[in-house]
């Protein structure tokens, strides 16, 4: 079986001084450069320090400043066998606790101390033997699910995007995501290196900084979620060009037709959805050639994806649209299963089939389109209302910079539907209530909204509570953060 870090490191052996990775500093200069040469040496320092101290299989827990030194640690643990548990560096104390006693690891290391750690109890792993990565999912119990992805789950996904998007030595990428999750870790770290391309790693993202380096640094390949896509249109300055970007990706949150335009109109670039789950890997990617905006795309080749409506699985047919339902995979890139939770694995991993809990279709032509998650469907008097609908169906009205569709409890109808709406003319600033509320401004564009819901949606469906609000409040992946959305509607 192939090690996704000798494959990588093979590439650093072709053209030594050709750089690999750039680090920028707050102000946007370049603050130092790695070439490949440079890069293998202490790669295989890192496998060596680690091979003295733990064995194949042990798992290493990495949370590393952000710097070309993040990358070397990552494939020095994984050339020597171990397992790699990348940290998220915001976690709380507990959090982390949570993390470290789930994962067992033999080393801790976080900037470049290496601490030895052994853990109170036995691991709780049932992990394949060629397992790279151990990541955690937040769970919705809470208890975060252990995902282990093998060697060969990586390689099969880089290998199929790298083919898709043809990604290679030419490139260029601005890396501006987190680096411990799979957008990116493994497309946007591993993926680049594994392509040879050329790395530009910012301290943190900040739009204004993002749209400099892009023209300062010649990047043609960007990775991004969909909030950061929205910060550059507002950030964005008249002599802004994108137009040397070959590649700009969008994922870990739905990014909706309304802001695909937007970006579009603004900058020329059409974004590039794609979609998959830390347990699955990438699953579907619109074709760079002919992207459709609010679809996540086409299935990988290799991946299989249906479409389960309780009664059927359907799987993509020429001109025909699918029927809604649960979408489910299966491939070479879907991990075995959960590390720590039999439970959750018997329900999620069915007749062979990962169930993701995403809901969604199949149109026409074979683009999956992603229209809500089963959980969180907003049950109105026994009705179900999907998030996702509720918000396609507004976000387009004039005036409405971004949307989000939560239910709140309703002595009677169990749940009713509340919309929080950011205004186009909000300023980006703290998730505090815009003030705009008692405004006419707001009254007029609630006005707007109404009417267009109950032109487009049943009366179950309509949002009875509308709230203005300056950011809708989102968790580090850009995901809409459901529990803040709620504390927020309390406050207005």
């Amino acid at each position: 079986s192939m090690n996704l870090a000798e494959e990588i490191l093979s590439r650093t052996a072709v053209d030594p001084e050709r750089p690999a990775i750039t680090l920028l500093d707050e102000r946007g200069d370049e603050r130092e450069t790695w070439t490949r040469g440079r890069l293998k040496e202490r790669s295989r320092w890192w496998q060596e320090t680690f091979r003295a101290v733990a064995r194949a299989g042990d798992r290493i827990v990495l949370c590393p400043e952000r710097s070309p030194e993040l990358a070397a640690l990552h494939l020095g643990a994984l050339a020597c066998g171990a397992v790699v548990v990348p940290l998220n560096p915001s976690l709380s104390a507990a959090e982390r606790h949570a993390v470290t006693e789930s994962a067992a690891p033999a080393l801790i290391v976080t900037g470049t101390d290496v601490e030895q750690h052994r853990a109170s109890a036995a691991s709780p792993h049932q992990i394949p033997e060629s397992t790279a990565l151990l990541l955690f999912t937040s769970g919705t119990t809470g208890k975060p699910k252990s995902v282990p992805l093998t060697h060969d789950n990586l390689l099969a996904n880089l290998g199929a995007l790298a083919d898709l998007w043809q990604r290679s030595e030419h490139d260029r990428l601005l890396h501006m995501l987190p680096a411990h999750h799979f957008h990116g870790l493994v497309l946007a770290l591993y993926g680049s290196l594994l392509a040879g391309s050329h790395i530009v790693l910012m301290p943190r993202f900040d739009a204004r900084g993002a749209l400099d380096a892009i023209a300062r640094y010649t990047i043609n390949v960007v990775m991004g979620v969909p909030t950061m896509y929205a910060r550059m249109i507002e950030a964005a300055r008249e002599d802004d060009d994108l137009s040397g970007l070959r590649l700009a990706v969008s994922g870990s949150a739905p990014l909706g037709a309304s802001l695909w335009n937007r970006f579009h109109e603004r900058f020329g670039v059409p974004l590039i959805e794609r979609y998959g789950l830390t347990e699955t890997g990438i699953v579907t990617s619109n074709p760079p050639g002919a992207p459709r905006g609010g679809s996540v795309g086409r299935p990988l080749r290799d991946t299989r994806v249906v479409i389960d409506t309780g009664g059927r699985r359907l799987e993509a047919a020429p001109g025909r649209r699918t029927p809604r339902g649960e979408i489910c995979v299966s491939g070479p890139a879907v991990s075995a299963g959960y590390g720590n939770d039999p439970a959750a694995t018997a329900a999620a991993y069915r007749d062979g089939l990962f169930h993701t809990g995403d809901l969604g279709y199949f149109d026409e032509d074979g683009y999956l389109w992603i229209d809500g998650r089963i959980k969180e469907l907003i049950i109105v008097g026994g009705s179900n209302v999907v998030p996702g609908e509720v918000a396609a169906a507004l976000e387009d009205v004039e005036g409405v910079a971004e949307i989000a569709v939560i239910g709140i409890p309703h002595e009677d109808l169990g749940e009713t539907v509340a919309a929080l709406v950011v205004p186009a003319t909000a300023g980006a600033g703290d998730p505090q209530p815009a003030r705009t509320a008692a405004t006419g401004a707001a009254r007029r564009l609630q006005g707007v909204l109404e009417a267009r819901a109950e032109e487009r949606l049943a009366a179950y469906k309509r949002p009875r509570r509308y709230a203005f609000v300056r950011e809708i409040p989102r968790n580090a992946m850009g995901k809409i953060d459901v529990a803040a959305c709620k504390h927020l509607l309390q406050r207005t």
